[in-house]
């Protein structure tokens, strides 16, 4: 058993290791990279062959008929909301308690 500890802890340590290199990762470049992007514009070779796409059909927009919109109607550039009125509202505390002392005296902490 003693053979067995000994080997599970080598095998922890050396994934704890493993995992820290990988973590941690390879180290900063101290220099600016070079920059892999060009500017000047590529062209295609000369040889390579052209491939025609034949035109696809435009869909047409269809319309459902609808009835026309009644004589009060609003337009939807039209749409206003309702006025809001705030409720009157007669709020009271659920639980009453003695004033709080200025020395906090008479204020007990369940959780102390």
């Amino acid at each position: 058993m003693r053979v067995n500890r000994s080997r599970n802890a080598l095998w922890t340590l050396l994934i704890v290791v493993l995992l820290l290199l990988g973590a941690c990762g390879p180290v900063t470049p101290t220099e600016a990279p070079e920059p892999t992007a060009t500017t000047a514009l590529v062209s295609a070779p000369a040889s390579s062959p052209t491939r025609t796409v034949a035109p696809m059909a435009v869909p047409r927009a269809t319309t459902l008929p609808s009835e026309p919109a009644p004589a009060g109607a609003l337009a939807s550039s039209d749409l206003i909301f309702a006025r809001f009125e705030e409720p009157a509202v007669e709020a009271m505390p659920a639980v009453q308690h003695e004033p709080i002392a200025a020395d906090l005296g008479n204020v007990q902490v369940p959780f102390a």
